[in-house]
């Protein structure tokens, strides 16, 4: 019947569960000594693996070469900087790091924006960001000057590309 075939089943796995017990207790427990008539002394060959010389360790450790690993398409002297900065501490490091990652590719978008929404939704998406009434003043600032120096560098481009319009234009009337 079903029950038998459990029962039969569940008793055949207790079987195999103690069997491996058992053996296993065999290589975990300490060995027995042998009787007296029957111990020998033998002798111990080493195998040559075990007299090989370990291989050195360094337990010098480079925070810097750290840091380099993490950010590899970093100025290394920004690195040293940053680090410095940090009193020292990686995890403050990389925190700060990722921090002015993104401060530059934030500003690298909104000096590129297309148009005025594209700088209103990065000034929008900043600001939630902030964690509280000073972190958020601080915020808008730096992107004020981050967009008003995008708005100075545009006019610059722009007049320049006007003035070169005009000067082949005016080579053209001569």
């Amino acid at each position: 019947t079903a029950e038998h075939a459990h029962d039969l089943r569940s008793n055949t796995m207790a079987a195999i569960v103690e069997t491996r017990k058992r053996c296993a207790a065999a290589f975990l427990d300490e060995p027995s000594p042998a009787p007296a008539h029957l111990a020998k002394r033998g002798r111990v060959t080493p195998c040559a693996g075990s007299m090989a010389p370990a291989p050195p360790t360094s337990l010098v450790f480079d925070p810097l070469d750290a840091l380099r690993h993490v950010f590899p398409h970093a100025d290394p002297r920004g690195l040293e900087a940053c680090f410095a900065a940090s009193g020292r501490d990686l995890h403050a490091t990389v925190q700060a790091y990722h921090a002015h990652l993104a401060k530059d590719e934030l500003a690298s978008r909104l000096a590129h924006a297309a148009g005025d929404d594209e700088c209103c939704a990065g000034l929008l998406l900043e600001q939630m960001a902030a964690t509280n009434v000073p972190d958020a003043k601080n915020r808008a600032t730096w992107m004020l000057g981050v967009i008003r120096n995008a708005g100075a560098e545009r006019a610059v481009r722009e007049a320049a590309t006007e003035l070169a319009r005009l000067r082949e234009e005016n080579a053209a009337l001569r």
